[in-house]
């Protein structure tokens, strides 16, 4: 089988951002000072594009409808999603875990709760770095770290992000004092 990524497609350009964002991460670290939990989920999110966008032997498994109940099935992705929000979750690891395909994931996502299943995990690690910024003070942790550890790689898009939902940024939460 030849590797030819279809980039008219939406998985061919979603696997070419995500090794766009491989080449920018590898480049802006010089090397010297690699943050292991970022790799983690840049090559997460590598080989999640590349396995969606490439035709393989095992393609038709991550496309085929789900035989599992609807309910049990969601219910346990978001567990997993709330238990672990710093695992570098991507949508075939997701499906990997619950043993349904990436349509039917989505699918089930969207009728039970009305939203993919990685917006619902980006809501999750945003309440986790909000949660973990309120019990912190800035000379313990910094919002880079605490965000990094959630998978936010690109702390600009990470900040509009948290002020869209919390109405602040995330250094305001930081240095808000505590009432301990």
């Amino acid at each position: 089988m030849e590797f030819a990524l279809d980039l008219t497609r939406r998985q061919g350009r979603a696997c070419c951002g995500a090794l766009r964002m491989l080449l920018d991460d590898l480049a802006d670290s010089n090397g010297g000072g690699r943050n292991a939990t970022a790799d983690r989920h840049v090559e997460a999110v590598v080989l999640d594009r590349l396995l969606l966008a490439q035709h393989h032997k095992y393609s038709e498994i991550l496309h085929r409808p789900s035989q599992s109940r609807p309910g049990r099935v969601v219910r346990r992705v978001m567990e997993l999603m709330e238990e672990r929000p710093g695992e570098p979750w991507t949508i075939v690891s997701l499906v990997s875990e619950v043993h349904v395909s990436v349509r039917s994931l989505h699918q089930l996502f969207h009728d039970e709760i009305g939203t993919p299943p990685m917006a619902y995990l980006r809501g999750v690690r945003l309440r986790w770095v909000r949660e973990t910024l309120e019990h912190s003070t800035s000379g313990d942790v910094t919002v880079r770290f605490v965000a990094t550890r959630a998978g936010f790689l690109h702390q600009g898009r990470f900040a509009a992000l948290y002020r869209d939902a919390f109405g602040e940024s995330p250094s305001e939460t930081l240095r808000r004092p505590r009432d301990d």
